[in-house]
């Protein structure tokens, strides 16, 4: 890793990118707004096991057969998106955010079949 932060390595690439492109370098501006976006957005612990939990059980979870179909496509896609980088290349954790998008919505089908169950058992216990 320290190669790719090595100056002489830096001086080439900007060289090598000037004889692609009209401009002369790139300009390394102030990247805090996305830096505090990525802290701020970026699924990791105990959330990202909680998605990925209700993400699995969604199919069997939600209220209807739409529902579980939706929430059985979107936990697919995600989990196919989490581990097509792992089979083919290798991972970091940048290959996981196109995955929380369809994660996240396997997730809102489960709790909303755990929500309308709960509601259920409320209402024939009262």
């Amino acid at each position: 890793m320290s190669a790719l932060q090595d100056p002489k390595w830096t001086a080439n690439a900007e060289r090598i990118y000037a004889g692609y492109y009209t401009t002369v370098g790139y300009v390394h501006k102030d990247l805090g707004d996305l830096k505090a976006y990525e802290r701020h957005t970026r699924l990791t612990g105990a959330l990202i096991v909680l998605v990925l939990l209700l993400a699995l059980a969604a199919p069997a979870l939600a209220a209807d057969r739409r529902a579980r179909l939706a929430g059985g496509l979107f936990a697919i896609c995600g989990f196919a998106l989490l581990i097509g980088p792992v089979l083919t290349n290798f991972y970091d954790w940048r290959y996981s955010i196109p995955a929380h998008g369809p994660l996240a919505a396997a997730a809102a089908s489960g709790l909303s079949g755990l929500a309308a169950r709960r509601r259920a058992l409320r209402s024939t216990s009262s």
